[in-house]
Order: structure tokens, then C-alpha cells, then sequence
């Protein structure tokens, strides 16, 4: 019996568009310290096409909570339709993470269907909240929640932003890894944060507003050794690195690009700014190639220099021109 149900809601066009679904790294992340003191199963709405059936099964076992996730944009229909879901079929609570609720709180916290939210990290919060909610302890000693009591919306004091370093390995093995990896470059790929946040003040982008434009990462040796483990663990030939800003420290990912060569992984990156390459001198562009980096993913956003300075994007239609010219030599 499993004391916590995590729900991976459906995404949309970003999976539709690969070979195989995103693996639900952040409910992986959000069971990292709970998973260690209570059962946690995963469902993904993507994978299980009975996840009702599923999901029905396992209320029927009163588990502690049920948590989903959830971006902006049409994933909230269906992490919604979780916890609807959920409510129709039990009383267990409901409790809600992910950028959507951080950054449109309220809005989120009020609908009839979500009785807790959980505001930035996840990993220490979601466990204090389960564990509040087992022993019936007071709820307002979990720091970053927003709750309803009585009808009316309460909050916590925020928690402080965590030091990745210092938690534990996220628990991959809570889903079928196999089931999870996405061709790139045609290599089965799996993906990987190895820092959080970005110190940039994009006004589009959810960063400023929930990490503060703070940027947080992993040690490169800790990156390299978690590389390591899924490659012995789960074969995995790529790397995918969800991260925003990956380089913003060069000196650390210089670490990073030399631990990674000669493992012949192959590894792409989610977010690096067009600043930041431009930085990069040939030496460093050469020793990205021959460590297996595939593809450097840059926002250009406008080709209006009007534009990119109302977004405070920190470039010029000059720069975008320039760093296309740069790696266009590759």
C-alpha cells in the first residue's frame, strides 16, 4: 500500500512532440525525502490510459495525499481533472506543486478541488506536509504552503531556497526509466537537472518571480557522478539538461564539459543564454564538441531591439546575430 500517490498530468505538445514522454522528474524530485520514509507511487496520465482505474485503486488504501504537478498553460486541465478526480472518489487531500501554483497563487489555492499548495522547492516541504498530515500535527509549522481552513486561504512563512547538495539522489527508480527515454540525435535520452534558477530578469519568464533570480546548482562532481549511475543503471547513451541557465558559473561547467569526455554520452542543454556563449571562447566551443554536447538551446525571442529591451532580455538583435555566426563555424 502506498502512503503517497503522485500524479503525473498529462503535458501536451512538448510530449507529443518526441518519441517517448518526459520522464516526471519533478514528482521525482518532489519524493527525493519523503520517498525514504513513506511509500510513494507514481502515476502518469501520459503512460497509464486507466490512471482512474489506477488512481481509484489506490484511494481506495487511504493514502495520505494525493500531489500533482503543474506548468502554466494547458496542463492545468488536466492536473485539475486529477483532483477532481480524487475529490468525486475520496477525502484524501489534494496537494498541488509546480510553476502554475507558484506563480498564479491564489488563483490556485481557491479552486474547490486543491487543498494545499506548495510554493518553490518542493523536496523538504512536501515531506513536512505528509508527515503533518499522518500525525495530524499542526499544519501552520510547514513552511511554504498555502492552505484553506475554515473556507478561508491561510499561508505559511516561505521556505527558504535549498542547497541541492545537500539531498539526496533523486529516486528514479520510482518509475519505469525504460519507458522514458525520448530520442535525440537518435539516442535514447533521459533527463537531468543540475542546477535550479537563473540570474537573469526576463519579465516572460517565471524565474524572477519564483527563484528570485537566484541560481543554484549541483558541484560538478556531483553532476558527473549522477550521469555516471544512470549510464551503469539504466544504459542511457543521452543526456537532456533541463535547466535554465546552465553556465552560468563557466568554471563549474568546464568541470562538467571534461568529466563528461570520454564517457561517450552524448547531452544536450535545455537553457543557456545568448550572452553567456558569446562568452565562451573557441577553446571552450571545442572542448563542448568533443565532450558529446549536441545542441545548446538559445531564446532569441524578438528580432526587435524595441522588444528585447522591454523584456529586459539583456541582448541586442546584434548579439543574436553574432552567436548564430559563432556556432554556425561548428
Amino acid at each position: 500500500m502506498a502512503d503517497v500517490i503522485l500524479v503525473q498530468p498529462i503535458v501536451g505538445l512538448l510530449d507529443n512532440i518526441k518519441s517517448a514522454p518526459a520522464i516526471p522528474l519533478s514528482l521525482i524530485h518532489a519524493a527525493s525525502v519523503v520517498c525514504r520514509e513513506y511509500e510513494v507511487k507514481i502515476i502518469d496520465q501520459r503512460i497509464d490510459l486507466h490512471w482512474k482505474d489506477t488512481l481509484k485503486t489506490e484511494l481506495k488504501k487511504n493514502p495520505v495525499c494525493v500531489g500533482v504537478t503543474c506548468m502554466l498553460g494547458p496542463q492545468i486541465k488536466y492536473a485539475l481533472e486529477v483532483c477532481k478526480f480524487v475529490k468525486e472518489e475520496s477525502n484524501v487531500p489534494t496537494v498541488w506543486g509546480g510553476p502554475h501554483g507558484s506563480t498564479l497563487t491564489l488563483q490556485t489555492i481557491e479552486n474547490k478541488y486543491i487543498d494545499y499548495l506548495i510554493i518553490g522547492d518542493g523536496e523538504i516541504t512536501f515531506y513536512e506536509l505528509v508527515k503533518a498530515i499522518r500525525q495530524g500535527s499542526t499544519i501552520e509549522n510547514v513552511n511554504g504552503i498555502y492552505y484553506k481552513k475554515n473556507g478561508e486561504v491561510k499561508n505559511t512563512h516561505p521556505r527558504e531556497f535549498l542547497d541541492l547538495n545537500d539531498y539526496p539522489d533523486p529516486p528514479y527508480h520510482l518509475v519505469d526509466v525504460k519507458k522514458y527515454l525520448p530520442l535525440r540525435f537518435g539516442k535514447p535520452t533521459i533527463d537531468m537537472e543540475s542546477s535550479r534558477g537563473c540570474p537573469f530578469a526576463c519579465t516572460f519568464c517565471y524565474n524572477p518571480y519564483i527563484n528570485k533570480r537566484k541560481w543554484r546548482a549541483l558541484t560538478a562532481g556531483k553532476v558527473i557522478s549522477r550521469v555516471k549511475n544512470l549510464k551503469e543503471k539504466y544504459g542511457i547513451k543521452s543526456v537532456w539538461f533541463i535547466d535554465d541557465e546552465m553556465f552560468v558559473d563557466l568554471k563549474r561547467a568546464k568541470e562538467i564539459i571534461l568529466g563528461l569526455n570520454g564517457m561517450n554520452i552524448k547531452w544536450t542543454v535545455q537553457g543557456i543564454t545568448i550572452r553567456t556563449v558569446l562568452s565562451m571562447d573557441e577553446d571552450f566551443l571545442d572542448l563542448l564538441e568533443k565532450s558529446g554536447c549536441k545542441q545548446l538551446n538559445l531564446g532569441a525571442e524578438s528580432g526587435s531591439d524595441r522588444i528585447l529591451k522591454m523584456i529586459k532580455k539583456g541582448v541586442v538583435t546584434g548579439d543574436v546575430l553574432a552567436v548564430n555566426e559563432k556556432l554556425s563555424k561548428r
